[in-house]
């Protein structure tokens, strides 16, 4: 399994994708690329990434992309802990409860099914609502009960600049978000600004319920505690999410920076989490350095529950 920086892209053999490939090739990332022709696999080629040949309006195609992504780097996310711990807990109800999606990895394979293969008869339908997706078009015109699982899409004034593909993918769900209200019959928010959206589209039955983290299961990784604890000093700072512009990493820098520089506290700033947008990546670190912070911010990446445990018990 790779630790590298993977990203999937799509209309990749040429323009503006084949730039961005090259551009994310040249920060670090590893790609997979897909296209039409064979111009994507001879991009992968020279970049050392996977090309596949296919179309964006073929499901099985993308399966296919996503699916031989995850063999060969063994990255990318299809179902979140958050929806499997929702699955537990309808479960444990007495409701039956199956998760279906587009991409799958390749771990859950035997627990999860293809989008394709959601029943015409089930009861109830669940969507996880967080980016635009075709899955939500087959969610909207399923006749069963449906109810959303919403947990916020970047308005695209905020990640626009810095990321075209994430613009377009986050443009489409607000505007799947809009066109929902009127089939929607209930939505769970996971905090109250979110409500507060879906509650102004006209949405009939809001919610807030928060994201569900099973802490039965939750046990700390012993080496990353006894580091952490042994390093501490003053106040330690935790933010958990990927490095994006609308996640406002830079003013996590200049509030530590304040801690540290107003009232004395020798506080340190943890980040765990995944790089979004390249260039904002970039900023981030040229204003840790500008700020003198360097000896005070650390990056973790991406790491195990376990360790992510560790870190909260710290």
């Amino acid at each position: 399994m790779s630790d590298a920086k993977v990203a999937v892209i799509t209309a990749g053999g040429g323009g503006m994708g084949a730039a961005v490939a090259r551009e994310l090739h040249q920060c670090g990332y590893e790609v997979a690329l897909m296209s039409r022709s064979e111009a994507a696999e001879e991009l992968a080629l020279e970049l050392g990434g996977l090309g596949v040949r296919g179309s964006v309006t073929d499901a099985q195609a993308l399966e296919a992309l996503v699916s031989q992504t995850l063999d060969r780097y063994g990255r990318i996310d299809a179902v979140g802990n958050h929806t499997l711990a929702l699955q537990r807990v309808l479960r444990g109800l007495g409701f039956e409860s199956e998760i279906f999606s587009m991409f799958r990895h390749p771990d859950l394979m035997t627990n999860t099914h293809s989008v394709d293969h959601l029943p015409p008869d089930a009861d109830a339908v669940i969507y996880q609502l967080s980016i635009g997706s075709p899955v939500a078009d087959r969610w909207a015109r399923h006749p069963g009960k449906k109810i959303a699982n919403y947990h916020n899409i970047t308005p695209i004034s905020l990640v626009g600049k810095w990321d075209g593909l994430l613009a377009a993918e986050v443009q489409l769900g607000r505007d799947q978000m809009a066109r929902y209200a009127n089939v929607c019959d209930h939505a769970i928010c996971d905090s109250d600004f979110n409500k507060a959206e879906l509650d102004a589209l006209g949405y009939p039955s809001t919610e807030t319920v928060p994201v569900l983290f099973d802490i039965s299961n939750a046990k700390a990784d012993k080496g990353t505690l006894t580091r952490l604890l042994r390093n501490r000093r003053g106040t330690q700072v935790l933010f958990v999410g990927r490095i994006a512009p609308n996640k406002a990493h830079h003013d996590l820098v200049a509030a530590v920076r304040t801690l540290r520089d107003v009232h004395g506290d020798e506080a340190h700033l943890h980040i765990v989490g995944t790089d979004g947008p390249p260039g904002y990546r970039r900023v981030v670190d040229t204003i840790v350095s500008h700020a003198g912070m360097r000896d005070h911010v650390t990056f973790h990446g991406s790491i195990t529950q376990e360790e992510l445990v560790a870190h909260y018990q710290a």
